[in-house]
């Protein structure tokens, strides 16, 4: 009987590029049997704060609550390098306009909601919603601004919509730092499975480079209707160097996110991290 994994992952553009070979079965491990979980982030969150998910992807801001139970793999990071969620207003909105402003934000326990926590260092008040209706609620005047993940970041111009900020860019010259928004994670009690994990990981990652074309195919179909360009530039976003490999640069950024929510009170818990290598 093969060992099953439940494997989560969300139904974005940048996660099904990097699982190509992996949901397909053109890469596999002997004795291993791969289940999908197929949820929102916010919904990925959650099951793994419930310890339900052997592997999966979570959002960066989840590990002060799951540190204990997971570690980060080293691959399958979206980090964000000078770039990142984009706060979106319909009016020209300067940061101090926002304060004590209703302010969209796609998920209580995303990366995006907590970096733009720490961007605003003021009261505001948040407006938790799935990440797909923001613009909408922006657009309808439910709340003055709304911060965008996925591909909103790349589209919402053309949809006459204003940037207030770039979050990757301020947290970038800020802290010169990467922008650590999603990573990967695995149970640390699977013992030896780990490394399996770790290889089949790697082996995933390198099968959809090495066949781009395929995996941005296979991608276009979690792609809400973009187009291909679009599409492409997402997945090379946030499917780049630090998803191959975290490197120290990629652990500081993580560590270093950590210590800023918690100095600023944003999270329960001082990081203390561990990483599957």
């Amino acid at each position: 009987m093969p060992k099953n994994i439940f494997w989560g992952h969300s139904p974005d553009p940048d996660d099904a590029y990097m699982l190509y070979g992996i949901m397909t079965g053109k890469v596999k491990k002997e004795g291993f049997k791969v289940h999908q979980v197929l949820k929102d982030i916010e919904s990925l969150n959650s099951l793994t704060m419930e310890g339900k998910l052997d592997v999966t992807a979570v959002s960066t801001a989840t590990m002060p609550y799951i540190q204990n139970e997971y570690e980060i793999l080293k691959y399958g990071a979206s980090m964000g390098d000078d770039y990142g969620p984009i706060v979106i207003s319909s009016k020209e909105y300067t940061k101090e306009d926002l304060k004590g402003k209703r302010i969209a934000l796609p998920g209580k326990y995303t990366s995006a909601s907590l970096t733009f926590s720490i961007y605003m260092s003021s009261e505001f008040k948040p407006v938790y919603m799935p990440f797909d209706q923001i613009m909408e609620a922006v657009k309808k005047g439910i709340v003055e601004a709304g911060v965008l993940i996925h591909e909103g970041q790349l589209t919402y111009s053309k949809q006459g919509f204003y940037m207030v900020e770039d979050l990757g860019k301020w947290w970038k010259k800020e802290t010169n730092l990467l922008l650590p928004l999603g990573l990967d994670v695995v149970k640390k009690d699977m013992g030896e499975d780990k490394k399996v994990v770790l290889d089949l990981f790697k082996e995933g990652i390198e099968y959809s480079n090495n066949h781009r074309e395929e995996a941005l195919k296979f991608a276009s179909s979690y792609g809400r209707g973009i187009d291909n360009k679009i599409l492409s530039d997402f997945v090379d976003m946030y499917v780049n160097k630090y998803t191959s490999e975290l490197g120290e640069l990629g652990k500081k950024s993580i560590i270093g996110m950590m210590e800023i929510a918690h100095n600023h009170k944003l999270i329960p818990q001082a990081p203390n991290i561990s990483f599957c290598e």
